[in-house]
């Protein structure tokens, strides 16, 4: 199926609840860790492991399956599609917003004029080079029309990508 802006913006809600999804697994294994170390002995740890693991992937797998054929995502397509994010949104590094701070930097250098303009136009230099072909690769691997919508919302995808990280660290956090 091609990608659309409408397409994208399913996507991008279905990966938001993905990450709850990732994010109450991660708890679930953590609680699981905590009663396996609660039992006396070896025999009895290892009977909890087993039955518990088996008990929390039965419980992420139905809830992967409820919440694709809600948002009419079928696996694969969600792996190709995170892919192609991944990759658009690291040619694009000059749009991170983590990077904001250092690119200022290099802008400010620029200004200065001598050895430090010459040194922050040759960085300014390889992103752009590397974006280039970071994307010329994105766009036979995925489609021209996929790679430029998705370069297209770029910060909202890099948040996207920031919510899954925080989701996922914020299960080992307490209170969270």
């Amino acid at each position: 199926m091609p990608l659309t802006e409408k397409r994208l913006e399913a996507y991008i809600a279905y990966r938001k609840e993905f990450h709850l999804v990732m994010k109450a697994y991660m708890v679930d294994i953590t609680e699981l860790s905590k009663r396996v170390d609660e039992k006396s002995n070896q025999l009895t740890k290892g009977v909890a492991a087993v039955h518990g693991v088996t008990q929390v992937l039965e419980k992420q797998e139905n809830a992967l399956r409820a919440l694709r054929k809600k948002h009419g995502f079928e696996e694969r397509e969600d792996e190709r599609l995170w892919e192609a994010i991944e990759e658009v949104v690291r040619a694009k590094a000059m749009e991170n917003p983590v990077l904001e701070p250092q690119v200022k930097v290099f802008r400010e250098m620029q200004v200065k004029g001598g050895e430090e303009k010459k040194s922050a136009d040759e960085f300014f230099k390889s992103l752009e080079s590397e974006e280039k072909e970071t994307l010329a690769k994105a766009r036979e691997r995925y489609g021209a029309e996929c790679v430029d919508l998705l370069s297209k919302h770029v910060k909202e995808l890099h948040a996207l990508q920031m919510d899954g990280l925080q989701q996922m660290t914020g299960a080992f956090t307490p209170g969270k």
